[in-house]
Parts: structure tokens; sequence; C-alpha cells
């Protein structure tokens, strides 16, 4: 995945930065360090946000965060206003998230879709915030940023009522190749943000994604894999519980010690003691059987 620097598009010491593009050229997965706003004002296709796609048209509005691999391909020739922001900016409008009650968001992208009411009002705002960023006028950046507050308000008012694309074949699911991945390497030293740099995810999204989808953390994920496989070994083998630590991937022996203890209620020795002791019990309870 490509990744957009803010060097490459910023000016110094400038916070905003709005574009006005027409093209039909398809935009290939890329990310970048600072947050995106996309208004469509004519045209139609499909955005790809993280592992989501979202069929657009005329008055769609999207927010990408910063992290948060995206791509655009266009049905024809589309004209839409670009605008970058800087991470700081986003903090800034954090108050306006809050009164929108967003303790039940999952998803760190914002998506929506002007009422056709809307619609003209939305072009008419970013069609300003292009003209103060590009006329140089006194004062243009404090209104920009109030213009830019203002097409947030629009996101959030309008949020969700834009569908996510489900008739795409084409639609990218990576989450069941993310699971084999990691049933496959779990016992190697394995880093999340690692698995969300392949996948082409933000760290933070990857998170809050892996646990929507399977009800635990990333990492309360691969304890449970480790220690599942360190109780197999403690069962069959006589390795020692430091090599059984090595084994399933802990490089830490009171790591291990302790995630098992966590999951298990014993230490791996009184785990192992418990097994051979019940192993023992039904060893000699068959031997009677027979002798009987």
């Amino acid at each position: 995945m490509r990744s957009h620097d803010k060097k490459d598009y910023f000016r110094a010491d400038e916070r905003a930065v709005v574009k006005y593009r027409k093209t039909s050229k398809s935009i290939k997965l890329h990310g970048h360090d600072y947050s995106e706003i996309m208004y469509v004002v004519k045209g139609s296709g499909i955005h790809t946000i993280a592992d989501r796609e979202y069929r657009f048209t005329d008055g769609s509005l999207f927010f990408v965060p910063s992290g948060v691999g995206h791509m655009i391909s266009f049905d024809s020739e589309t004209e839409y206003y670009d605008i970058l922001v800087t991470d700081d900016v986003v903090e800034d409008m954090d108050d306006i998230l809050a009164k929108r009650d967003m303790s039940e968001k999952t998803m760190p992208e914002i998506v929506s879709n002007c009422t056709s009411g809307a619609y003209s009002k939305m072009c008419e705002i970013c069609a300003m915030a292009y003209n103060e960023y590009d006329g140089g006028f006194f004062g243009n950046t404090e209104i920009l940023l109030a213009q830019i507050r203002i097409i947030y308000v629009f996101l959030l008012r309008y949020m969700g009522t834009l569908e996510i694309n489900r008739s795409s074949s084409g639609k990218r699911t990576a989450l069941p190749q993310i699971l084999d991945y990691i049933n496959i390497h779990y016992k190697e030293p394995i880093k999340m943000y690692e698995i969300a740099q392949m996948y082409h995810y933000s760290p933070n999204y990857f998170s809050k994604l892996f646990k929507r989808s399977f009800g635990m953390s990333f990492y309360e994920y691969i304890h449970k894999k480790r220690i599942a496989a360190a109780k197999e070994y403690l069962k069959i083998c006589d390795n020692s519980v430091e090599e059984i630590c090595r084994a399933v991937g802990y490089s830490n022996n009171n790591e291990f010690y302790r995630i098992f203890k966590q999951y298990m209620g014993m230490t791996p020795s009184e785990y192992r003691n418990e097994k051979k002791q019940n192993r023992n019990k039904s060893d000699l309870t068959f031997s009677n059987d027979m002798n009987g």
C-alpha cells in the first residue's frame, strides 16, 4: 500500500488543503498521515475504505482518518472536492463528535449522503472553502477552518445514510485470510501492527475490527491459541515448562506463567501434575476392569 506524506501536500504551517478534482482515473490503494474529506459534486463510483465498499453518487460525503487505507474507482468522469486536514484539526472537532453520541461507533471512517435539500448547501460551502484556500485573503485560514467544521457537522448529521455496497463480487474481505495467517503463525513472534500493515489497515482500525468480528482482542486470541497448544504439550510430552514456553511462542517465562495461570487458574506444572494424576487413575481403573 502506498503511503502519502503530509509534507508532499501541505505547505509550511498549513492545517488544511482544499482541491477541486475532475477525473475518471481510478485511485489505487493508499494511506496517509493526515485525514481526508471527499465531497462528490457530480459522478459515481465505488469508494473502498479499509474492508468496506461504498457506492457513491452526487452528494456523497466521506471522512477517511489518517492511517486508514482506501481506494476509489469511478464509473465516469467525476467532480469532487478533496479536503485534507491535519490530525490536530480533527482533534479540535472532537466536541462535535461527542454531541453526536458516538459511543456506539466502531468504524473510524464516516460516510454520508446529503439529502436533496442539503446538496446545494454543501456545494456552496465547499466552493467557499476552496475559494478561501486559493484566494489568499486576510483571515482565510480562520474562515477555512470554520467552513471545514460546518462540513464535519454535515458528515455527522447524515452519517450512515450511505449503504455498504453488497453487490460487488470484488469486495475485499481480508478477515478470513488474517485468521488463517494467525492460526499458522501464532507460535512465532507476532505483532498486531505488523498484521494490520500487511493487510492495509491502520492498527487502531484493525484492533476495533478484530474485536468486533471475533468477540475478543487480537492479543487475547493469540494467548488463547498459545495456551491451548501449551496444554497439549503438557499432557503428552516430558519437555520442561521453559521449553514448552518457547515452543508456543513466548520468549519470557514469567509472562507465560502469568498468562497460563490467568486462563487456567493454575501454573503449568500444576496442570501437568493434575493431568498426570488423572491419567494414572484412569489407567488403574482400566487395569482393574480388565482383571475383574
